[in-house]
């Protein structure tokens, strides 16, 4: 996945936009969300209307 870093939180989380999948032929089919964030070790998190964040997958190269 391809991605722009757009800042980070104050939870220390980067903040990204999805830009595009680096091998759309390999991807699952799913709805990719436009916005989301990184934590160090790894995990790809999304932000509830509630405003916790919750993980969605992991990653080896954050």
């Amino acid at each position: 996945m391809t991605y722009i870093e757009i800042g980070r939180t104050v939870e220390g989380y980067k903040q990204a936009e999805f830009v595009a999948l680096k091998n759309p032929e390999l991807a699952l089919d799913y709805d990719y969300p436009k916005s989301f964030y990184l934590s160090a070790e790894g995990f790809i998190l999304v932000k509830t209307p509630q405003g916790k964040f919750e993980v969605i997958a992991k990653t080896d190269s954050c």
